[in-house]
């Protein structure tokens, strides 16, 4: 199942909201999400039903000029979640069919599990990649 494309996952991960303090925050088409489409494209391999997302390798490779810190490990979650999901999935194939359904909830669960820290903007920003993943991750495809 190929990715739906750079492009694509760009307009949809666009806008990321959330609310600090009684005040309302939007992240539009900003280089963080082109840069975050670029690496979710860049990871999203599933030719056949037993490959996974390579997702934490892409965000790693893309943000590699953060300094470290929770720049770099906020988006290593998300990849580290998404390769969670997807590799529940592909363990689950008997050879007709998957066990494991991809779900939003889950990858969401998983991304969460794997960040350093817990903020409004990383929560906001960790539910668009899931909601975008399992928009387009099409389980029936293999």
């Amino acid at each position: 199942m190929p990715s739906p494309g750079f492009v694509e996952l760009g307009d949809r991960l666009a806008p990321i909201t959330y609310r600090i303090s009684g005040f309302d925050v939007e992240i539009r088409q900003h280089s963080l999400i082109l840069r975050l489409a670029r690496a979710m494209h860049a990871g999203w391999t599933s030719a056949s039903p037993t490959t996974t997302t390579t997702m934490r390798a892409a965000m790693l490779q893309e943000f590699s000029d953060f300094s470290g810190g929770y720049g770099t490990r906020l988006f290593e979650a998300i990849g580290i979640g998404i390769d969670g999901e997807t590799a529940q999935w592909a363990g689950s194939w008997n050879s007709t069919t998957h066990t494991y359904t991809v779900n939003m909830a889950e990858t969401y669960t998983k991304i969460m599990a794997a960040m350093p820290i817990d903020t409004e903007a990383t929560r906001a920003i960790a539910n668009k990649a899931a909601q975008v993943f399992w928009l387009f991750f099409e389980a029936e495809v293999g």
